[in-house]
């Protein structure tokens, strides 16, 4: 863009896009088959003591918050190695991954909560400059996304099962989740066959022949 043009005085310029890992020669530092370096995953510590790395180097190709959280977690163990009981840096709480079946029991009588609108800006507006077209969240709006319960009952909410019942034995209820009506299934297993993630299964509930 004209007018854009500025000048920066460096000592330095380090070119880390799109460059592969080159390795001096001599160094027995381990490398995957992908050519990155190879490391451990709870502490970023390669096979050379004291020597640590992440991000790009060691993952390939990825997003600047996990090279930050690959930095955050090396310098804790860096710290550790060298300070050992007195390191004040420590690595983040392991994630647990939530039951969800009680987590359907807390909200599951809550209606769905639809995800908050974004404001664009019109195309003929937005073909004007290079500006961001889409307004960030309001605290409000924010707040609110994060709070909401999806309610997505199977987890895909593509309503494939309700779609294709040739004896409308899915409905949708008001809370927006798809609900079997077991009088009107013929338990005929197209359901169950075509679903994306193979939430459906078949069962014999009883020993009447039908």
């Amino acid at each position: 863009m004209p007018g854009t043009e500025f000048t920066l005085a460096l000592d330095t310029v380090v070119s880390a896009v799109s460059q592969g890992v080159a390795v001096a020669a001599g160094q027995d530092l381990a490398m995957t088959p992908w050519n990155t370096i190879s490391v451990d995953e709870a502490t970023g510590a390669t096979n050379i003591a004291g020597v640590y790395a992440g991000g790009d180097c060691a993952r390939g190709a990825t997003n600047i918050i996990t090279a930050i959280a690959d930095g955050k977690r090396a310098a804790a163990s860096i710290d550790r190695m060298l300070a050992g009981e007195n390191a004040v840096l420590a690595h983040d709480a392991e994630k647990v991954m939530s039951d969800k079946e009680m987590v359907l029991k807390r909200t599951g009588d809550r209606p769905r909560a639809w995800r908050q609108k974004l404001t664009k800006v019109a195309p003929e507006q937005r073909r004007r400059s290079f500006d961001e077209y889409t307004a960030v969240l309001t605290e409000e709006q924010a707040v609110r996304e994060a709070a909401r319960c999806l309610a997505c009952g199977c987890g895909a909410g593509c309503e494939v099962c309700k779609d294709i019942c040739k004896v409308f034995a899915y409905s949708m209820d008001p809370q927006g989740r798809i609900v079997l009506d077991e009088e009107k299934c013929l338990g005929c297993g197209m359901c169950a066959h075509r679903c994306p993630n193979q939430n459906i299964e078949i069962v014999q509930t009883g020993t009447e022949n039908i």
